[in-house]
């Protein structure tokens, strides 16, 4: 039981968010996202090309 008394304790001491920092840090994330996804599109249509012109030879 001391283990829960623990999690409670640190649980009341994490700071709550707004709405609106919350909604802040979600659109952060998306765009995050969003980011790194195009750079593995941008990766994968670059070895794709080049694979498909090293296979022509």
């Amino acid at each position: 039981m001391d283990i829960i008394k623990k999690i409670i304790t640190e649980f009341k001491k994490a700071k709550k968010l707004t709405l609106v920092e919350l909604l802040k840090l979600t659109l952060y994330t998306v765009i995050f996202c969003a980011i790194i996804a195009l750079i593995i599109l941008g990766a994968d249509i670059v070895f794709q090309f080049g694979l498909a012109e090293f296979l022509k030879l």
